[in-house]
């Protein structure tokens, strides 16, 4: 069995193989990734995803207004919110949001998770 730290990019093999739904954004809220639970929720591929703001692929009940993205990337802590999603399917979901700010190792906002 290989090490996963030898794999090149193994910090996305780890979001790809979670249970829960992880999607990452930018500074400007574009999609960054999107993992299969991701996927399997929303009923968007990862591809149509990528690149899209986050509120088309999400349509959550809190975008535009008290977004837990924009405040943890905003305030640089964490946010739990719970929310409701309505997916591709034409389903309302709810959920449970947790979201944070993703920093570079000089602090630097890169997006949030």
């Amino acid at each position: 069995m290989r090490k996963i730290s030898t794999l090149p990019d193994w910090p996305h093999f780890i979001i790809q193989s979670m249970a829960d739904a992880v999607i990452t954004v930018d500074g400007d809220m574009r999609v960054t990734d999107f993992n299969k639970a991701a996927e399997k929720l929303t009923g968007y591929r990862r591809e149509e995803a990528l690149g899209k703001f986050c509120g088309e692929v999400l349509h959550s009940s809190m975008c535009g207004r008290e977004c837990p993205l924009k405040l943890a990337m905003r305030d640089g802590e964490a946010v739990t919110r719970e929310a409701v999603l309505h997916n591709r399917r034409g389903q309302d979901i709810e959920v449970m949001l947790a979201a944070s700010a993703l920093r570079d190792d000089q602090g630097n906002l890169l997006g949030g998770v």
